[in-house]
């Protein structure tokens, strides 16, 4: 009988410790969800600022190749590799069609004049 006891306390006693343990690994998942959530809204924030960055440096830049009536060779490699990597974080707002007109302008070497 007294062993019975025995087992009896000593499986309430491995519950509770499970038990403890289950609710402290319940709410350590919960914190990491939290940070995770607190984290996609900053990167969201990052991606947002970024293309408003690009979008304000590549409007006036292709507006001014556009005018021009061409484009030097390494201003549209740089022109093209900037408008890649805001399309690719989603950017729109006119500027790939601003793109698209300066890929069709002739390209020119610096020192070309226009001719």
């Amino acid at each position: 009988m007294m062993i019975t006891a025995c087992n009896s306390a000593m499986s309430t006693i491995i519950n509770l410790i499970i038990g403890a343990i289950v609710g402290m690994l319940g709410g350590y998942i919960r914190y990491l969800i939290k940070k995770q959530k607190e984290g996609n809204v900053t990167n969201e924030c990052l991606v947002k600022g970024v293309m408003w960055l690009l979008h304000d440096i590549l409007e006036p830049a292709f507006d001014e190749v556009i005018n021009r009536g061409f484009a030097y060779l390494d201003e549209y490699e740089n022109l093209k590799s900037q408008f890649e990597i805001y399309e690719g974080l989603g950017g729109k707002n006119g500027i790939k069609q601003r793109m698209t007109i300066v890929e069709m302008l002739p390209k020119k070497p610096r020192g070309c004049e226009l001719e």
